[in-house]
């Protein structure tokens, strides 16, 4: 006997739905009490993914470490000038592999002649700094895209939670930059409440760049 597979509406009306149901759900799990811990756990744990991956790309070793009591940060080795040069490598062997699909040829070969001007400067631990937070607008874009197409997913009950979750990650993005753009208590509560004693992503690219941490947050909050 034939099982029928629940089917999954798909397309902008149910996924606008979906998105809506999403809001209630992510206010529940960022902000209410106990449960909140949850949200701050799954947010440390993609932004500092974001942060490993970075560290990976550009040759070093990395693990994320976090910590129970609300600490969270990607410990990293130096770079491997070996394995640098292998991952350069690999990225041009890729592109000359993918060579008869454009759009993908195009995206190895760009990411092929960047990577040594970041790779072997000062470049490699801005973009370390700000993945941590690219990771999260990553992760959040990708959700709201399962919770709009319902691509990948089984139920329709999936959709409205993979909202949730590109809500929190979205919403705090939002929340953290707008504050440190306009706000001066806030800059100077994340100026002193760095992870295990350490300074934060942002206050390092400003330093980085000699400029303030507004002139770093703005651009973060438009994109």
């Amino acid at each position: 006997m034939e099982t029928l597979a629940p089917r999954v509406r798909t397309g902008p009306s149910s996924g606008v739905v979906h998105l809506l149901i999403g809001v209630p759900i992510a206010l529940v799990i960022g902000l209410a009490g106990p449960i909140s811990f949850v949200g701050w756990f799954l947010t440390a744990l993609v932004h500092e993914m974001g942060h490993c991956a970075a560290a990976l790309f550009f040759g070093s070793f990395a693990v994320p470490a976090i910590r129970l009591d609300g600490h969270a940060a990607a410990v990293h080795s130096d770079p491997s000038l070996i394995a640098q040069i292998v991952i350069w490598a690999v990225l041009g062997g890729l592109a000359w592999r993918f060579r008869g699909r454009r759009a993908l040829l195009v995206t190895l070969a760009v990411a092929a002649a960047l990577y040594p001007l970041f790779a072997f400067t000062r470049g490699r631990e801005i973009v370390h700094l700000l993945a941590g937070h690219l990771s999260e607008l990553a992760f959040a874009t990708l959700f709201f895209w399962q919770a709009m197409t319902g691509r990948f997913t089984k139920t329709e009950a999936e959709r409205p939670f993979y909202a949730a979750l590109g809500w929190l990650w979205m919403g705090g993005a939002i929340v953290l930059f707008g504050s440190l753009a306009f706000s001066e208590s806030s800059r100077e509560w994340y100026l002193a409440n760095g992870s295990f004693g350490l300074e934060n992503d942002l206050v390092r690219v400003a330093r980085m760049f000699k400029t303030s941490l507004p002139a770093v947050a703005l651009p973060m909050l438009l994109l």
